[in-house]
C-alpha cells in the first residue's frame, strides 16, 4: 500500500488520451421540449413593499409546491400559517446582504436562455428514455447560501446564489474549501442540477457497503452519459482534464488496492465517504489523487456490464436494484 501511495505522489500529471469512442448514446430526438422556467430571484425582489402581504399571496397561490419548499426547507421561515411569516420574509428581502447578492445574481445572471438550452435538451433524452415522466417546472432562486438544488417530481429549483464562479468572494467568507467552490460555477449546473432531478426517480436501494455504492453512482453516470451525450466525459463527472487522465493512468493500481486490501464490501460509512464523496482527493489513493475514485470505478465496472451484456437497456439496467449482481457479471477487469 505505502509502495503504490508512493508511486502515485511521483506519478505527476497526463494528457487525456487521444483514443475516444463513440458515445452510444448520441442519438437524434425528435421530440424537443421547452420547459417553463420561472426567474424566482428577480420576482421576490420586485415586491412592492407597501403592498406586501397581497403580493405574498399571490406569490403563494401562484408558485406552489415551490413557494412552500423554498420557505420552509430553505429560508427556514415556515409558511403563511406562521404570524409573523410576512416580517420575516420582508426582512430577507431587505436584508443588505440578500440585495447585494442578488445584484451579483442579476450580473452574472443577465439571462439564462443557454443554461435552458442545456437543461432542456437533457430533459428531451430524459422522456425519450421515460417517456411517461411529466416535464419539471424550473425555478431559478436566491438561496441564502442555503441550498443549492431543490428537487420534487413536478420541479427542478436552482440556486443561481451558489453557481456564482469558484472566485467569488462569498464562497470565500463563508469559509469554503476550494474543492468545493470550484464545483459553484455556472457551467456546472446543468449536469449537477440534472443529476439531482433524476437521482430522486433512482434512489439508492442496496447493500450499505462500499462495492453496492460505486455501482449506483456507476448507473446514475451512465445516465448522465445518455443524458448529456455532447459533452467531454470528464465534464459530466465534474472533474478537471488533469484528474480525469489521473484516473485513466492509474485505474488498475486503483483495482488492485481494493481488492488487497478487501475494500469492495466494507460496511464502515466513513471509509465508503472517503471514497465516494467530494473532497480535494480520495484519501485511500494519496493526495495527488483525483476526488471520488470510487463512482468513477463504479462507472467503469457499469460500463463493462454493459459491454457484456448489449440485451440489457438503459431502463432495465437502471431498475435492476441487485447492484452486486450487476459487479459479478461485469467481468471488470482494468
Amino acid at each position: 500500500m505505502i509502495k503504490f501511495i508512493h508511486f502515485l505522489l511521483i506519478g505527476g500529471l497526463f494528457v487525456l488520451s487521444n483514443s475516444c469512442t463513440k458515445n452510444p448514446y448520441q442519438i437524434n430526438v425528435e421530440k424537443k421540449i421547452n420547459t417553463q422556467y420561472v426567474r424566482f430571484d428577480q420576482l421576490i425582489m420586485s415586491i412592492d413593499s407597501t403592498n406586501f402581504e397581497t403580493q405574498l399571496s399571490g406569490f403563494e397561490k401562484n408558485h406552489e409546491p415551490f413557494f412552500s419548499i423554498y420557505t420552509h426547507a430553505v429560508l427556514s421561515i415556515g409558511g403563511t400559517e406562521v404570524k409573523s411569516f410576512g416580517d420575516y420574509f420582508l426582512s430577507f428581502l431587505s436584508n443588505p446582504i440578500t440585495q447585494n447578492v442578488n445584484a451579483e445574481i442579476q450580473k452574472t445572471f443577465p439571462d439564462v436562455e443557454s443554461l435552458q438550452q442545456q437543461i432542456d435538451e437533457a430533459l428531451s433524452f430524459y422522456l425519450y428514455y421515460y417517456p411517461e415522466h411529466s416535464v419539471p417546472k424550473i425555478y431559478y432562486f436566491q438561496s441564502g447560501f442555503n441550498q443549492r438544488f431543490i428537487v420534487d417530481s413536478a420541479l427542478l429549483g436552482i440556486a443561481l446564489d451558489m453557481s456564482l464562479g469558484a472566485k467569488n468572494p462569498y464562497y470565500k467568507q463563508l469559509g469554503l474549501p476550494d474543492y468545493l467552490s470550484q464545483k459553484l460555477d455556472p457551467k456546472t449546473i446543468g449536469v449537477e442540477g440534472i443529476k439531482a432531478y433524476v437521482s430522486s426517480d433512482f434512489p439508492f436501494e442496496g447493500e450499505d457497503n462500499l462495492a453496492s455504492h460505486m455501482i449506483y453512482q456507476g448507473k446514475l453516470y451512465v445516465l448522465l452519459n445518455a443524458l448529456f451525450p455532447n459533452i467531454e466525459d470528464y465534464e459530466r463527472f465534474m472533474y478537471t482534464p488533469e484528474q480525469w487522465a489521473w484516473l485513466e493512468k492509474f485505474e488498475k493500481n486503483m483495482w488492485d488496492v481494493i481488492i488487497r486490501q478487501e475494500m469492495l464490501y466494507e460496511t464502515d460509512h466513513m471509509k465508503i465517504k472517503n471514497m465516494m464523496d467530494e473532497s480535494p482527493f480520495t484519501q485511500m489513493f494519496g493526495n495527488m489523487s483525483a476526488p471520488r475514485a470510487g463512482a468513477w470505478i463504479g462507472w467503469q465496472i457499469v460500463k463493462s456490464y454493459q459491454k457484456n451484456h448489449p440485451e440489457v437497456s438503459l431502463q432495465v439496467l437502471l431498475a435492476n436494484r441487485d447492484l452486486i449482481s450487476i459487479l459479478n457479471q461485469s467481468q471488470y477487469q482494468p
